[in-house]
């Protein structure tokens, strides 16, 4: 599991900074190559980091080791945090799934791993007067939005032990959308067909 096993630095990340990416918005996104030439064009300002994390419509990319202080915000917004670019214009709209269920995803892992409370996270227009990340994404909408996701996450959820282990049954979901053996917008208690056993099966190794 990539949190459970990251070393995070003597001087781990202490807030998170969001961002949008404004450009290139999720239409624009094409994978691989966009997030290659987002480097690029960091590198072709003799930037040795930049952001720590993407939220892309395919999935979750990481481009500066988050043991390090990346390049997204300022000196101070630099700081002992985490930039998160989330990919899109939001200035106008919200973010939608699968980048929202993603993002929270994100967020609330990164909170419980590195005991990061709500008011720590920031925004990047708290330390620039850009409108990132987005005009149409305010505090209030987010923590509203992490609220309702971390009770989607734990509600339908038992309390009941496993018997080898000794972990709970919380604790065993949450390893396995980190370990994207079920998708981070799955619920416990969601049926599951033969086709989805496989996949569920092969990415956990088990075929």
């Amino acid at each position: 599991m990539y949190l459970k096993d990251k070393h995070f630095g003597s001087l781990p990340a202490t807030k998170l900074v969001i961002h949008h990416t404004w450009k290139p918005t999720v239409k624009d996104w094409k994978g691989q190559s966009t997030f290659l030439g987002i480097k690029k064009y960091y590198e072709g300002k003799l930037w040795t980091r930049g952001p720590h994390i993407f939220i892309a419509p395919d999935g979750i990319w990481l481009m500066t080791d988050m043991q390090k202080d990346g390049y997204h915000a300022g000196i101070v917004g630099n700081w002992r945090s985490i930039g998160i670019e989330v990919v899109g214009d939001y200035d106008h709209v919200k973010w939608e799934n699968p980048i929202k269920e993603l993002a929270l995803f994100v967020i609330d892992s990164l909170q419980r791993k590195l005991n990061i409370s709500d008011n720590e996270i920031k925004f990047h227009r708290d330390y620039s007067t850009k409108s990132c990340p987005g005009n149409a994404i305010t505090k209030e909408w987010l923590m509203q939005e992490l609220q309702r996701y971390r009770g989607d996450l734990y509600s339908d959820i038992p309390g009941w032990k496993d018997v080898v282990g000794g972990q709970s049954a919380k604790d065993l979901w949450l390893q396995a959308k980190e370990k994207q053996v079920v998708s981070v917008t799955s619920k416990f208690t969601d049926p599951v067909n033969k086709g989805e056993l496989v996949i569920i099966l092969k990415r956990a190794n088990l075929i």
